[in-house]
């Protein structure tokens, strides 16, 4: 099997390591990195010369580094990565049904159903670790991955049906994402990252992923204080749960 890595960051890096030494690999990115796998007869690389901007969201114009990324047989394109990718390949089905995240293969994969989705505009990733620490002082197997710097592939093998696994995710990660886990929590939403956005809806329509696809025995975690907490919230079919601000605290 060709597998093809868009971007070359901790996420589809996890993904060379999960799929292993024994497939043929394009790897693009959009500038050149020092640590690259060395080139061989079965790792091919692709990038442009040039550095690009600083920043997350710097998305180069010239999408020539992704030229034959479309013949490989699975794709796994990092989250940042999927702009670049929606310009060049548009809604081409063909292209999209073999184009993941590592986020599809963890919530496809994963043996338990224990998973907590954190999100918020700010506070995500200290969330996400007293919740880590609470639960692990209770005494229960669990994981942290996500935003945090710990990629889900890398924790995907050693997870159990019993454990529990708290993710820190971003709206880079919830973009057009298909699954909701059986805890979300939202933090305090505002306004950020328009410049990656086309605008604030989109940006919200991200952050909604988390609760959207919900069951009804499923829980919903939001701020009371925050209307668009309560809004991505909303959309969960699952028992809501408000949490509030001391008096002064926001």
């Amino acid at each position: 099997m060709k597998i093809g890595l868009v971007g070359w960051g901790i996420e589809t890096q996890s993904a060379y390591r999960h799929f292993g030494p024994d497939h043929d690999y394009l790897i693009v990115n959009e500038e050149p990195r020092d640590d690259f796998p060395a080139e061989s007869d079965k790792i091919k690389l692709q990038f442009l010369s040039a550095k690009k901007p600083s920043g997350i969201t710097s998305n180069v114009t010239d999408l020539s580094y992704l030229d034959g990324i479309e013949n490989c047989d699975e794709i796994i394109y990092s989250v940042t990565s999927v702009k670049n990718l929606e310009q060049r390949f548009g809604q081409d089905k063909n292209f999209w049904q073999k184009a993941n995240t590592v986020w599809h293969i963890f919530f496809e994969e994963v043996k338990t159903k224990n998973l907590i989705g954190v999100t918020g505009t700010k506070g995500k990733g200290t969330t996400s670790t007293l919740i880590y620490e609470m639960l692990k002082a209770s005494g229960k197997t669990v994981y942290l991955a996500g935003n945090i710097g710990i990629s889900v592939l890398d924790i995907l093998g050693d997870v159990q049906k019993d454990n529990w696994v708290v993710l820190e995710m971003t709206n880079y990660q919830l973009y057009n994402f298909p699954y909701s886990p059986h805890i979300a929590v939202a933090l305090m939403i505002t306004q950020e990252h328009q410049d990656w956005h086309k605008d604030m809806d989109e940006y919200l329509a991200a952050k909604t992923n988390l609760f959207a696809r919900q069951k009804k025995d499923d829980i919903a975690i939001y701020f009371a204080n925050n209307e668009l907490s309560q809004e991505i919230a909303g959309s969960s079919p699952g028992i809501k749960i408000p949490y509030f601000a001391k008096p002064g605290a926001v």
